[in-house]
């Protein structure tokens, strides 16, 4: 249940973070006219909510290699 949680509220809060903060200090301290349009803060922010949703699947990828791998009752032992 938690990957579910994760799967939506990493992209909306990493999208608002670097939108709203991230993206305009940074943009503050550089000299170039990459992040003056509010059209490329939004493409960046997207591109940091894309790399959000791809850290949440990886994570649960890693997790469900590391369980174990019985299926029902046939990696019980029976005595």
């Amino acid at each position: 249940m938690r990957y579910t949680f994760a799967m939506v509220f990493a992209p909306w809060v990493t999208y608002k973070a670097c939108y709203g903060y991230a993206i305009p200090v940074v943009a503050s301290h550089m000299s170039g006219v990459v992040f003056q349009d509010e059209s490329n803060v939004a493409v960046a922010s997207s591109v940091a909510a894309v790399v959000a949703v791809n850290v949440v699947l990886a994570t649960y990828v890693i997790s469900a290699l590391r369980e174990e791998n019985t299926f029902g009752r046939f990696g019980e032992k029976r005595d």
